[in-house]
């Protein structure tokens, strides 16, 4: 076991400009089972060594690493996770958050999971076989609107144990405009095994930074509670998602699925 602060390893640093005084967050390195373990560590700021192409140096070095997965601390905040996140992608290597083991979920019991993940699958499937003419029609529109702009927008989100993933959205539409249609790509990242048709919505970087281990544990969906019932605050999405974990079932499912339709369809469900 190697713990590490290899000089040909730029040290990043996460500002944060509402304080009086920046935080400045490096970070320090230990492989393991060829997995490579990111932790974060406060610098002083004569411990600070920038480089223009430190990103690029980032990708270098992980594309000549042994290493299959990175597991990266949250601490690190989300600038500094997106440019890890960035960093393992064009490395072609997979990134998760650390998230501590939860006990209790639907994913610790296999049969019921892999029955939650063919449901999906199937699902997914057959709507985007059946949707298939209005997602075609909207690729034509982009195309035409802006043949230089492509397609779909891209957004690091957070996934079952932490995983960090790129969430599909069609780029036609503003962001945060309430439209569900924007959301269809997001039926592949099912099919991917990214996303679950029924679940938490998919945290940001920078939500998932204060997330209990439980919460980063789970596979996000595309619908639940709090996009049914909307208006709810934080406080109460975080309590009802808790809730969902702990009293899973695929007669639930089913029914925030039945109630989540009539605003699939009239385009109002985010």
């Amino acid at each position: 076991m190697l713990i590490s602060n290899l000089p040909n390893l730029p040290t990043y640093l996460l500002v944060n400009a509402q304080q009086p005084e920046p935080k400045l967050i490096g970070w320090t390195l230990k492989w393991q089972q060829k997995q490579l373990i990111v932790k974060a560590q406060k610098l002083q700021p004569h411990q600070v060594n920038l480089e223009v192409a430190g990103e690029q140096r980032l990708v270098q070095c992980l594309q000549k690493s042994p290493v299959k997965l990175v597991q990266i601390d949250p601490a690190l905040g989300a600038a500094n996770l997106t440019i890890w996140a960035e960093g393992c992608k064009q490395a072609k290597k997979m990134i998760f958050l650390r998230a501590g083991k939860a006990q209790k979920l639907p994913c610790l019991y296999p049969f019921r999971w892999q029955l939650k993940r063919i449901c999906d699958f199937l699902t997914a499937g057959i709507l985007l076989l059946v949707l298939s003419p209005i997602i075609l029609g909207l690729i034509v529109l982009q195309w035409v609107k802006s043949p230089q702009t492509p397609v779909f927008r891209k957004q690091w989100r957070v996934g079952k144990r932490g995983r960090i993933f790129e969430l599909l959205k069609f780029n036609f539409l503003p962001p945060g405009d309430r439209n569900y249609w924007q959301n269809l790509p997001q039926l592949f990242n099912v099919l991917r095994g990214e996303m679950s048709i029924v679940g938490a919505s998919p945290w940001t970087l920078a939500e998932a930074t204060s997330l209990q281990p439980k919460q980063l544990n789970a596979l996000p969906g595309l619908t639940g509670i709090p996009e049914i019932k909307p208006n709810l605050a934080i406080d109460s999405i975080s309590a009802i998602h808790s809730n969902y974990l702990d009293r899973w079932s695929l007669d639930k499912d089913l029914s925030i699925l039945l109630q989540a339709m009539p605003k699939i369809f009239s385009g109002s469900l985010n």
